[in-house]
């Protein structure tokens, strides 16, 4: 689910990508290289996953007619689902690998130092999974398309809900993040909570279990 999903995300992608260069670039035969990111071990984000779903989407392209007389590449790195492996990686992509485009980190840790280079370099980068609200802020992360749904719009779910009912104040429950793989209920929690604030329902108390 979290991977390229999947493949038609990745599809998308890459009839833009080639027609943004025919359109501008008015060139016959491409040689595009792709600078996928993604950590060599995770539960549902490693590397074999976000592979699979690549080479299946190029795939379809390719017999889809879509990359006719384009030649694409695919250089990987593991960003290791860390700020660092993701910062570092990145570099190293645009500046020995010289690739064209990012695709990932997956992970939000890694995307959010990644897509603030992406950002100041004005260097394109398609997130396949990244789902912390903090990278819905486009002063920061202006060249970042996220291909998976975020978590921004959950609040705002719960605020029409709230509207419907006549409720101005809720308890809210999530489940504590404590490491890199269980971070929905922290995403989803913190989304909330600012949009119940910009809308004026009270947050009597926010819980937040281990478990």
């Amino acid at each position: 689910m979290a991977l390229l999903v999947e493949n038609g995300g990745f599809l998308f992608f890459l009839k833009i990508m080639i027609i943004t260069f025919e359109v501008f670039g008015s060139v016959a035969g491409l040689d595009i290289r792709l600078g996928m990111l993604s950590p060599f071990r995770h539960p549902r984000l490693a590397w074999e996953n976000n592979a699979a779903a690549a080479t299946i989407a190029i795939e379809r392209a390719q017999n889809a007619g879509i990359l006719t007389n384009h030649n694409i590449t695919v250089i990987w790195r593991d960003d290791e689902c860390s700020s660092v492996g993701g910062a570092g990686k990145a570099v190293l992509l645009r500046t020995v690998d010289d690739v064209d485009v990012f695709i990932g980190p997956p992970c939000s840790t890694a995307t959010q130092p990644v897509g603030q280079l992406a950002s100041f370099w004005n260097f394109p980068i398609f997130s396949q999974a990244s789902s912390d609200p903090v990278l819905e802020d486009k002063t920061t992360y202006k060249t970042l398309i996220r291909l998976g749904p975020p978590f921004n719009k959950l609040g705002r779910a719960f605020v029409e809900i709230f509207k419907y009912f006549n409720w101005n104040r809720v308890v809210m429950i999530s489940r504590r993040k404590t490491d890199n793989k269980r971070v929905f209920c922290d995403y989803s929690s913190r989304s909330s909570e600012e949009v119940f604030r910009l809308h004026n329902i009270t947050l009597a108390d926010w819980m937040q279990i281990d478990e």
